[in-house]
């Protein structure tokens, strides 16, 4: 499988998590590329061998072909995605974390999480237990919301 992986930045050393769920994907045969928005602040750590990391535009995530796209870190990353899932008729999935993606948004970005009831959203995937009730609390969403461990 093609997957786009869009994030905020990367490969920064604050986005390790990140990279582990990109070396996973990898491992497991998939074809992974990573589209971020703007490059790393601070230090930037080796990207996992056989990713390709670009900036994100349509444009290059078009040209990619992905079969599915995968929201990362950052709700500007988020919400392109849905923007660029609606656009190329791509399904995607969300990755919510503690602290920047449910503590650090402001209402009006929690306020978009909740109308997630697009068909091509899949789920929402989150960290634990805590994110797990955050999210159906907060959110409300239209999806599942999967807990995978970092």
């Amino acid at each position: 499988m093609r997957i786009a992986v869009l994030s905020l930045m990367f490969p920064a050393w604050t986005e390790t998590f990140v990279q582990r769920e990109v070396r996973a994907l990898r491992d497991r045969g998939h074809e992974v590329r990573v589209f971020t928005f703007r490059p790393p602040i601070g230090p930037v750590v080796e990207a996992p061998a056989g990713v390709g990391i670009e900036r994100w535009s349509g444009s290059a995530v078009k040209e990619f072909q992905p079969d599915v796209l995968y929201g990362q870190l950052g709700w500007e990353a988020q919400k392109a995605t849905a923007a660029t899932s609606e656009a190329l008729k791509v399904p995607y999935a969300l990755r919510l974390w503690s602290g920047l993606d449910s503590l650090g948004l402001p209402a009006e970005c929690r306020a978009w999480y909740g109308g997630l009831d697009s068909p091509l959203c899949r789920g929402i995937v989150v960290e634990d237990a805590f994110m797990t009730e955050w999210a159906i609390t907060m959110l409300r969403p239209g999806v599942p919301v999967h807990a995978v461990p970092n």
